[in-house]
């Protein structure tokens, strides 16, 4: 019960603006959360996770400038959009199909995704990087 008071109290907006804050000064970021109700704990978490992967990658690989998270609550859906503006050769990831050498980051950006039967989908192309989860609300 501890553990579930302890995810209860974290607010994911907070949680996600302190992990673009590990993004180098050499990033603009920006950050939109418009959520209008309580998001339940295995959705903050898998966001959390998510967010934290993307992030890394841009560390890691972006050779671009801005970088833009987006966490909007619809009627019907939570989405999460994490994007760069980095140059990137042409690179579509879809349905969790993610080739031999890939990293397994990617891949359990698809797996935290469909564990809440959501759909994620991760490109890369000459306008950036792009990673978007999109989580069904259950009613």
């Amino acid at each position: 019960s501890v553990h579930e008071l302890h995810n209860e109290s974290i607010d994911l907006s907070i949680s996600i603006n302190d992990i673009v804050k590990t993004i180098p000064d050499t990033f603009k970021v920006k950050v939109n959360t418009m959520l209008e109700s309580a998001v339940p704990n295995d959705v903050k978490s898998a966001m959390i996770a998510i967010t934290k992967e993307a992030v890394t990658n841009i560390v890691k690989y972006s050779n671009g400038d801005k970088v833009r998270v987006d966490v909007i609550e619809n009627n019907t859906f939570w989405r999460l959009s994490i994007e760069d503006n980095g140059k990137n050769k042409k690179h579509e990831y879809s349905g969790g199909s993610i080739g031999e050498g890939e990293g397994i980051g990617l891949s359990n950006i698809f797996t935290r995704c469909s564990a809440l039967d959501g759909r994620a989908n991760i490109s890369a192309d000459e306008n950036g990087f792009k990673v978007v989860c999109t989580i069904p609300i259950r009613k």
